[in-house]
């Protein structure tokens, strides 16, 4: 192999769970999944092509696997869909200026070629240092203003397995659908935004809670775990799935002979 070729190849596999055990021994602590669990339990095995894997945040002094989301296309069923995926253990899956990038370029993939979009979206919202490291405050942003355009194009669902605020939220509620599981918390501002804007201290888990955000018609399916949200989301696919290939099956004209 090309030595060239290696190094890359070398590069992204440094972004796999295997590769960062103190990530996945602290989502294990938690009683996540991670991002990439989710991936490939979700898509048809060996069908994921990632967009932007060794993209980094913008600032010299940070770093941080896919800057912190993943991207791409892949399968369900032999079914084509585009994928965005929040990594919580990179700066608590907040949104950046590079990972902004990212989203508009996977919500264009999925508007021009009709796919259906599925998102995971546990995070906290921007990444205030991050956001400011470049000529303005990081606002000219198109990413809400695409994920809109894919609405009536191509089913938009979205999967919350945990704390979801800020941008991330913003995302979730313009879902076509919203599966979260008993874990999630889903709000539209965070706790330090929440005690600036009101003077109260909360904690994460006491904003947006489920059993306040399914009663409101924030959450649309209530999974039991992040497996069954899983299973769930492929059945709503598959509602959409259009005419496919037969497996095929024995000749039914044998019966006659029984």
């Amino acid at each position: 192999m090309r030595k060239d070729v290696e190094a890359i190849r070398a590069l992204h596999a440094g972004n796999l769970d295997a590769a960062r055990p103190e990530a996945v021994a602290k989502r294990r602590k938690t009683g996540h999944w991670t991002a990439r669990e989710q991936l490939d339990a979700f898509l048809d095995p060996g069908s994921f092509a990632e967009y932007g894997g060794l993209s980094r945040p913008v600032r010299d002094d940070m770093t941080g696997a896919a800057d912190g989301l993943i991207t791409g296309t892949g399968a369900v069923d032999g079914q084509s869909c585009a994928i965005l995926a929040y990594d919580y253990t990179v700066y608590a899956g907040t949104q950046s200026l590079i990972n902004h990038k990212k989203h508009d370029r996977i919500f264009e993939v999925a508007e021009h070629l009709r796919l259906p979009m599925i998102c995971w979206l546990e995070g906290g919202g921007a990444r205030p240092h991050d956001l400011s490291a470049g000529t303005g405050l990081g606002l000219d942003l198109t990413t809400f203003m695409a994920f809109a355009n894919l609405s009536g194009i191509a089913p938009v669902v979205g999967i919350v397995t945990g704390r979801c605020f800020a941008g991330n939220a913003n995302l979730a509620g313009m879902c076509d659908v919203l599966i979260a599981t008993p874990k999630a918390n889903i709000g539209m501002a965070g706790p330090p935004l929440v005690e600036a804007a009101l003077g109260e201290s909360f904690t994460p888990e006491q904003i947006g809670p489920v059993d306040v955000q399914e009663p409101n018609g924030v959450i649309d399916i209530l999974a039991s775990d992040e497996g069954e949200a899983i299973v769930l989301t492929k059945k709503y696919l598959s509602y959409f799935r259009g005419p496919s290939e037969s497996s095929g099956s024995p000749d039914a004209e044998a019966l006659r002979e029984m």
